[in-house]
């Protein structure tokens, strides 16, 4: 695998394998190491000079979710569910941006699976006040859009509202604020 690197932190740091330990990256600008492995009497452990967020996505075998794939299978791990290419591994509801708003905001999620959902507004009272989305979904990340509106269309008050993403036996809540 081979990756570039970018972001605020621009430089890796080195580390080299000890006792039993594995070189298993190296910086391609200084051939230096930058990760290593070691696995000791059933014990695995992976450590990385690099911020895995700054790698810069390749094409097959150097993607993201290819390095992490590796890296699961050293701790006897599946990598169903590793983040890319549409997979993502946990149920998340991100904050709405903007925040605050006015008049319309976007909600991102992700779902983990597919399954049934729903994302609903809620003002500070707990009464829902607009369903934003309701079904099936499939695996990977969505978006909504609110545009302060009830239910019925009629625009909302200024003030604090509740965006609650539902799925299964899971529940998420973040804060937004409508300002006008």
């Amino acid at each position: 695998m081979s990756f570039s690197y970018t972001g605020g932190n621009s430089y890796i740091d080195h580390v080299a394998a000890t006792g039993g330990g594995t070189l298993i990256f190296t910086n391609p600008s200084d051939s230096r190491g930058c990760g290593v492995a070691n696995e000791v009497r059933g014990y695995a452990t992976v450590g990385c000079a690099f911020e895995f967020g700054g790698l810069v996505d390749g094409t097959s075998p150097s993607t993201k979710a290819d390095l992490m794939s590796e890296i699961l299978g050293l701790f006897g791990l599946s990598s169903s569910g590793v983040p890319g290419d549409g997979i993502v591994s946990r149920f998340v509801l991100e904050q709405n941006r903007p925040n605050p708003f006015n008049p319309t905001t976007t909600i991102a999620f992700e779902l983990p699976s597919r399954g049934d959902i729903e994302l609903g507004v809620y003002n500070a009272a707990g009464r829902l006040v607009a369903t934003l989305s309701r079904g099936a979904l499939p695996a990977g990340r969505h978006t909504a859009t609110w545009n302060g509106c009830d239910g019925s269309g009629a625009p909302v008050a200024s003030g604090v509202y509740f965006f609650r993403l539902t799925s299964g036996h899971e529940s998420v809540m973040r804060k937004g604020v409508l300002l006008k």
